[in-house]
């Protein structure tokens, strides 16, 4: 703040001024990589706190996870229409089901099910005769599930969509870059095309190796 209080009051023509405003940016692009870091840092301690109450039974401690939401929910049975509690696990690429383990000291979970975000499918409301109702499936399965209150279910709804559509949009740039690529060695002559061809191939036969 100092520095950049100084330079605001330096005269344009100043020689000092160059310096200040380097110094400036060093400092700006030095307190963004902090930033970046402390961020990863939070995201892989949430990690690690899910994977604890797991008991270590899911592997989801990676650079490429990311903890979207959890929370208590309920289940409903299909037989009588009952209620189980539950406990609900959002990442960026699957939504876990957990069930309660008993233990004497310190509550953990059981992952009963899995739901992948790819091909996810979201209904608000699973039947219009039960309240705060909504239902996920995908290609593993379905979950009829009900939240304690509106402003609840609302959150998880939201947590959902949010997650489902910022799959889409990377499946998508994916695609986008893919496509692009393509595009370039479409435009190469022949010969370049032939020899990335080969590299690409040696490239996989050394992986295979």
């Amino acid at each position: 703040m100092l520095l950049k209080d100084y330079l605001q009051k330096l005269p344009e023509d100043s020689r000092d001024r160059r310096d200040a405003e380097k110094s400036l940016d060093l400092i700006a692009t030095a307190a963004e990589h902090s930033n970046a870091a402390i961020r990863k840092m939070e995201r892989m301690h949430k990690l690690l706190k899910v994977y604890e109450l797991l008991g270590g039974e899911e592997d989801i401690v990676s650079p490429t996870n990311e903890l979207m939401k959890e929370g208590h929910i309920l289940k409903l049975s299909a037989k009588n229409g009952t209620t189980q509690d539950r406990y609900l696990i959002l990442f960026n690429d699957r939504l876990l089901y957990c069930v309660p383990k008993l233990r004497l000291i310190g509550q953990k979970y059981s992952v009963r099910a899995r739901i992948d975000v790819d091909g996810m499918e979201l209904k608000h409301s699973s039947s219009p005769n039960l309240t705060r109702t909504f239902l996920v499936s995908g290609k593993q399965r379905s979950l009829e599930l009900q939240a304690r209150t509106e402003e609840e279910k609302k959150e998880w709804i939201q947590a959902i969509e949010a997650t489902m559509s910022r799959h889409e949009q990377t499946v998508e740039q994916f695609k986008l870059l893919n496509s692009s690529h393509r595009e370039d060695e479409e435009k190469l002559p022949p010969i370049h095309r032939t020899q990335t061809w080969v590299s690409e191939h040696q490239l996989q036969s050394g992986r295979r190796r």
